[in-house]
């Protein structure tokens, strides 16, 4: 069995990632199974995994198991045939620093981020969810910023910059409040009737439909997630040089990255 292990369960660009990795795998005949902790450290998935799914309190190894395990310190390798760390951070989870972890393998999504932790791995794009868009609007344009709301993502700069933009007459906000001072003190003064904040969202298509622009500002990114959504439904993304990536930084071919992943696991 594959068994794609996580210490994060709730909202974000890791979670979706991982969810629609073992919704590839199971697509193609193999036996995957995701586990986190329950959202918001109950019992129960995040309303947003659609993968099979088990609390990672369930999480035991078999002899042929395969395991793939994202921010979690594994330091002593359990006897299993395949050991994974598939490492989606840079600075939250800095591999240089963390040694006592043990892997087979270090799976990074993208090279930006494998040079970042100047560790050898191999390079595996995320499986990013298609999403479909008709119309784009090339004026009074609806913007919106997606993801948490913290520093590292500086909220309050995207909102900033969208207001300037002629083409822009609309704002609005989708994501988790990760730092809830960082909300009152820098993103509530910038709401009005034209920046507004919905909380959070689990039908990302919905979102889209209102969206012609999105705008990014954090801080670093390894492989935006929502910059992928974009990409693949001819959204405009507006972030920064140094938290974009190239668009071949992508694997669009759902088949070419279960054949790199099958390459990793020996399947």
């Amino acid at each position: 069995m594959i068994k794609v292990a996580s210490a994060w369960g709730d909202l974000g660009g890791s979670t979706i990632a991982l969810n629609n990795l073992v919704n590839l795998f199971n697509s193609k005949g193999y036996n995957a199974c995701l586990f986190t902790p329950g959202t918001r450290g109950s019992k129960n998935k995040w309303p947003g995994i659609n993968c099979s799914w088990k609390h990672l309190n369930d999480l035991s190894f078999e002899k042929e198991d395969m395991v793939i395990y994202h921010f979690l310190k594994i330091t002593n390798r359990p006897n299993v045939k395949k050991l994974i760390l598939s490492c989606h951070e840079t600075n939250l989870f800095p591999l240089k620093e963390i040694k006592e972890v043990v892997y087979d393998e270090v799976q990074f999504v993208s090279n930006f981020q494998k040079e970042w932790q100047g560790v050898e791995g191999i390079v595996i794009p995320n499986v990013i969810t298609k999403y479909k868009k008709d119309e784009i609007k090339k004026t009074d344009k609806t913007a919106g910023i997606i993801g948490s709301i913290d520093p590292h993502k500086a909220v309050h700069e995207s909102i900033r910059r969208a207001l300037k933009d002629e083409d822009v007459s609309k704002v609005i906000i989708y994501g988790s409040i990760s730092d809830p001072v960082y909300f009152v003190e820098k993103v509530v003064p910038l709401l009005s009737s034209k920046v507004m904040y919905c909380g959070i969202s689990t039908d990302m298509q919905e979102v889209y439909n209102e969206l012609d622009v999105v705008y990014a500002s954090s801080k670093r990114e390894c492989l935006p997630m929502i910059q992928g959504e974009c990409l693949k439904m001819g959204l405009e993304y507006r972030g920064f040089g140094f938290n974009t990536r190239r668009p071949e930084d992508y694997e669009c071919n759902d088949n070419i990255i279960l054949e790199k992943w099958k390459k990793c696991l020996g399947l």
